[in-house]
């Protein structure tokens, strides 16, 4: 009985940890969360299996298998929030390179991309060993300090986009009216000395 209760300790802390990665997770697309989920159904569906259970090795199996589908659930959570915040932030850099007044909008761009490309360098390192990659248990914790970090450098680059759409908007109408009024002034100029031209009478 002892060793039962360490069990179901050990899985309720698993279980809670895979809760809160997985309204992290929610937090920034709740579709992303639905691989988590159907690995917390399972916990549930072996937890189940092992109260009902008759016997201790019964009942180890499908502890084990429940920890593994909570482990499982918070490496997906873990994986798809990285992810797809790595994606975010990679998609406004690709946009606000084609813009005018993004360092305007946000002085610390170039601080903002350094930041971004260290954590994207040491999740790559976290990846590239394969005692920590192959592990989930070993390589959530090393990547889960990244997610507050990123989420709110998108974040920032989530706020400023619109206010860096419309200044860069207003500057190339700017840039387009003088251009404008310069190719207008040239003609004026053109016309201005043809009509002098044609003005002046031709002698012999």
């Amino acid at each position: 009985m002892a060793n039962q209760s360490q069990r179901f300790i050990a899985l309720y802390e698993l279980f809670r940890q895979a809760e809160i990665q997985l309204k992290q997770t929610e937090e920034i697309d709740r579709h992303l969360a639905i691989p988590a989920v159907n690995e917390l159904r399972y916990v549930a569906f072996h937890l189940l299996r092992a109260l009902s259970e008759q016997d201790s090795t019964g009942f180890d199996a499908d502890i084990e298998r429940a920890e593994n589908h909570a482990k499982r659930a918070i490496y997906d959570a873990t994986e798809a929030s990285i992810l797809s915040l790595l994606e975010k932030a990679a998609a406004y850099q690709t946009d606000f390179k084609n813009l005018e007044c993004t360092t305007e909008v946000l002085p610390n761009y170039v601080d903002i991309l350094r930041q971004l490309e260290k954590i994207r360098h040491d999740i790559s390192d976290v990846r590239a060993s394969e005692e920590l990659y192959l592990n989930r248990q070993q390589y959530y914790p090393q990547v889960l300090k990244y997610i507050d970090s990123l989420k709110d450098l998108v974040a920032t680059l989530e706020q400023a986009d619109p206010l860096i759409r419309i200044k860069s908007r207003k500057r190339a109408i700017q840039h387009f009216l003088m251009a404008a009024s310069v190719i207008a002034a040239i003609f004026g100029i053109a016309v201005s000395i043809g009509l002098h031209l044609l003005s002046i009478p031709i002698s012999g």
